[in-house]
Formats: structure tokens, C-alpha cells, sequence
């Protein structure tokens, strides 16, 4: 495994939390080689987003309307080239009843990522890249 292809993450033992979830993606971010932009594949657990957000979002400036009184501040944003697609199961009896897998960000690269790691559709085994 090389941090170009695929990365696989630290395991966090315990109770899912927003908390645990941050540490997990702020601990994938610190072994990616300094500026990567990963594509990310996860379950549809809601904490990701804000903690992808938190861990690798950019802070980008916000233009000023006026020369008048103080700028405003930067805006933290997803950057570009940076994709993310959750996959949802639903369960129903113990089995799968159906999955749904989008791109929620970077739409256009995920097809051409999984492409490069062998898959044909967003799965969690894709995790990282």
C-alpha cells in the first residue's frame, strides 16, 4: 500500500462518535504526503463530512465589497479536486436490502479513481485514495 493509491486508517476501538470519527480522519490526513487531495469513500455516518471538512478543508478568502471597514473573514471549503462519496446500506432481516452510493463532491474524478483501484461503483472497501 503506498499513500498514492490507497491508505488504509488507523482502527479506533470504542463507541462511534463525532469525536472518534474526527481523530480517525485527522490521523489519515497526517500520513498523506503534504498537499495529496484524496478521494474518500466512506459509510453514510454523518460525522464524516465535517470532519473531512475540518481535517483537509482549505480556508479561502472572501472577496471584499467595499474598501470600507474590516474584511471578512476566509471561508473554510471543501478543496478542489477533493472527492467524497458515502455509501448507505439498508438493512432489513439482517441482510441488505439495498445500497445507495453517490459522490457527494468532486463528482467528475471518483469514476476515474475507482477506475485505478479496480472498482466500478463507490464501495467502503474503496476507502482512501
Amino acid at each position: 500500500m503506498t499513500t498514492d493509491s490507497k491508505l488504509v486508517v488507523s482502527l479506533l476501538v470504542g463507541k462511534r462518535t463525532h469525536e472518534q470519527t474526527r481523530t480517525l480522519v485527522t490521523d489519515a490526513r497526517r500520513r498523506l504526503r503534504a498537499r495529496h487531495v484524496p478521494a474518500i469513500f466512506t459509510d453514510a455516518y454523518m460525522g464524516y463530512e465535517s470532519a473531512i471538512l475540518e481535517a483537509l478543508g482549505r480556508w479561502y478568502p472572501v472577496s471584499r465589497l467595499s474598501t470600507k471597514g474590516r474584511a471578512p473573514r476566509s471561508v473554510l471549503r471543501w478543496p478542489q479536486g477533493l472527492a467524497y462519496g458515502p455509501v448507505k446500506k439498508q438493512y432489513q432481516r439482517g441482510r441488505v436490502e439495498w445500497i445507495e452510493a453517490r459522490a457527494l463532491y468532486g463528482t467528475a474524478r471518483p469514476k476515474h479513481i475507482l477506475s485505478l483501484l479496480g472498482y466500478t461503483h463507490i464501495t467502503t472497501s474503496g476507502g482512501m485514495a
